[in-house]
């Protein structure tokens, strides 16, 4: 290979990089709503077990690296409607 064949490959690759990481981002980031919102839908059964495995999962995605800051409120705001419904049940 020349020189400018050598330079082409590198502008190449270096162009590339930035777009397979922002790919892989896209696919994480995907995968983490659709585990978010299976294990909402878990948390709001009625089994104990179902409800117990989906509040875990809120909880480890909650402090995920992949949460973004427009998500943090959404699972925050579940989590504190649940203490409000368990209030309401164990007052009555």
């Amino acid at each position: 290979m020349t020189a400018d064949e050598w330079i082409r490959l590198v502008q190449v690759i270096v162009a590339a990089l930035p777009a397979v990481g922002q790919k892989l981002r896209s696919d994480n980031r995907a995968e983490w709503y659709r585990r978010y919102a299976q294990a909402t839908e878990w948390s709001l059964r009625e089994e104990f077990e179902a409800k117990a495995i989906g509040w875990l999962n809120l909880t480890e995605l909650g402090d995920s690296a992949l949460i973004t800051h427009t998500e943090v409120p959404l699972v925050r705001s579940l989590a504190l409607d649940r203490v409000k419904r368990r209030k309401r049940t164990s007052s009555t």
